[in-house]
């Protein structure tokens, strides 16, 4: 959200008054305000992508979800519930999960998290046969990719596996932002230059990667010409 669509949203969480597009008066509205995002507040906050006053304002009962690899016994409750919604949409009958195709599903990573569980869930449903077939589920890119830990989202960890060494100083010195960057670009380096493969490993879209790149590109490109 824009700098200046979030002074617009602050002024509205403050002061609950709307003014419809078209009218000459505010009016009081009485709403529910809950926010979703896939980024650190707080970091964004830090490299002045989201005002803090914005962000102590919606901060009120933040709860955090973890991905569904770290949610132990959730992915086979989640994965049945799948099984079960789709098989009767389908008008077709399974046995339940059994044990194997559940500890096989926790060796996943599901870079996708839950969605990526559904629609795993549903290709096995609507796939010809009595039986399911958890590979065939999982087949694609994500079957190829290799298995992320929770290891992998640590900076320390990221140093200690890419072919480039931590800055002179480490990290002292440096700002948030240069030190995502670091991170970033050591994860595509890592990764032999894929991005997709890096966003993967740092729990992150490829989309949000690309996008930081090109802001990055641009600040270089304008730091060049002035």
């Amino acid at each position: 959200m824009e700098l200046k669509l979030q002074v617009k949203l602050l002024r509205f969480l403050q002061t609950g008054m709307i003014q419809r597009v078209g009218s000459s008066r505010p009016e009081a509205v009485n709403v529910r305000v809950i926010c979703a995002t896939n980024r650190e507040p707080a970091a964004e906050v830090a490299a002045g992508r989201f005002r803090e006053d914005l962000f102590y304002r919606l901060s009120v009962l933040p709860i955090e979800l973890p991905p569904l690899r770290q949610r132990g016994d959730d992915i086979g409750l989640l994965a049945q519930s799948f099984l079960d919604r789709f098989a009767a949409e389908e008008n077709k009958h399974f046995d339940a999960l059994s044990d194997d195709l559940i500890a096989q599903m926790k060796r996943h990573p599901w870079p996708g998290n839950v969605r990526e569980l559904q629609n795993a869930m549903r290709r096995a449903v609507v796939m010809p046969g009595p039986k399911l077939s958890l590979p065939a589920t999982l087949g694609g890119e994500n079957a190829r990719a290799a298995p992320v830990s929770a290891q992998t989202h640590d900076l320390a960890q990221t140093a200690a596996d890419s072919d480039t060494p931590l800055p002179p100083s480490g990290f002292d010195g440096m700002t948030l932002e240069e030190i995502e960057r670091w991170a970033i670009e050591r994860a595509i380096e890592r990764c032999g230059g894929s991005i997709p493969a890096a966003a993967r490993v740092l729990d992150t879209s490829p989309s949000t990667l690309y996008r930081k790149r090109e802001r990055w590109a641009d600040r270089a490109d304008t730091a060049t010409t002035s």
